[in-house]
């Protein structure tokens, strides 16, 4: 995450959630939003949202958890069952791959 802040989009039937983390010196600041609609698609108001979490953490812990979370579905699902269940997107595979191996060299950096 080179740039001071970001967000990330979670669509769901209806609504969305929207993640934002903005970089403040070594740490994360983080807000999850609910929308009643797609706020991303202009299909409801950018300022209307509830917040549902708010928060500080690390890069090294959001790194971690997508870590984690990549490594269950991929277990649990494989490549061919995830391109069954979620259609429009294959796995991310390539960018699985990068984030293990950015975390581990950022733990041999560490240790």
């Amino acid at each position: 995450m080179g740039a001071e802040s970001e967000k990330i989009i979670f669509m769901d039937e209806p609504g969305e959630h929207q993640l934002f983390f903005e970089r403040k010196e070594e740490n994360l600041v983080f807000e999850i939003r609910w929308f009643e609609d797609w706020a991303s698609w202009n299909m409801y108001p950018a300022d209307k949202y509830k917040v549902i979490l708010s928060g500080i953490t690390t890069l090294n812990r959001v790194t971690g958890e997508i870590i984690t979370a990549l490594k269950n579905i991929y277990e649990t699902h494989g490549l061919e069952k995830y391109k069954e269940l979620w259609v429009e997107h294959e796995f991310p595979i390539n960018e699985f791959k990068q984030l293990k191996l950015l975390d581990r060299n950022r733990t041999e950096i560490i240790n």
